[in-house]
């Protein structure tokens, strides 16, 4: 594979939501958008989620499914545990952003022409991204709990691409938010 460079505006390329979690039974979130219509993140197709706020980055993960979908199942294995997964320890946590971000066509490219598991694509992406939050900070997201980590020793460019990719989302996602003109 050529050391192509990834074309990549997480400015554009990023959705981000406000999440509001209310605690009632059954438990809700509320997002800027709600139920993500229209928008990637309601799409089922590998993405990376952040979850961050004033604290830091308290969440990195990669799903498949619809972000939809993949809050409920944290919601309700936060509020009836099953099992090792207690569900979304960060829940509770004031004025969160969600940070959702479909993996680039051209990545996607990429792993097919290595016959990389898209999974095993996304993933690295989520540990690279949890690891550079453990870089910059001194500390893992304050609500992590597991990360699964692929090398792609025989695919140099493309491990090389999935960190720099990791390394441009922490810096996009730890921006403050712009104010807010009248």
């Amino acid at each position: 594979m050529a050391n192509a460079a990834l074309p990549f505006d997480p400015a554009h390329a990023t959705e981000v939501f406000s999440l509001h979690y209310d605690g009632q039974v059954p438990p809700c979130i509320t997002a800027t958008q709600p139920a993500f219509l229209g928008t990637a993140a309601a799409q089922v197709g590998y993405k990376i989620y952040v979850l961050v706020n004033a604290d830091g980055v308290h969440y990195v993960g990669c799903t498949r499914t619809s972000m939809g979908a993949r809050l409920r199942l944290g919601i309700q294995r936060f509020r009836h545990p099953s099992g090792a997964y207690r569900g979304y320890q960060w829940l509770k946590q004031p004025a969160l952003r969600l940070f959702v971000f479909p993996l680039p066509l051209m990545l996607l490219a990429l792993a097919d022409a290595s016959n990389t598991k898209l999974s095993d694509l996304a993933e690295r992406i989520e540990a690279e991204l949890v690891y550079a939050v453990r870089t910059h900070t001194g500390q893992w997201p304050l609500h992590q709990t597991e990360i699964h980590f692929h090398t792609f020793p025989d695919q140099p460019a493309l491990a090389r691409l999935t960190t720099d990719l990791a390394h441009q989302l922490y810096v996009h996602v730890t921006q403050p938010l712009p104010v807010a003109t009248s």
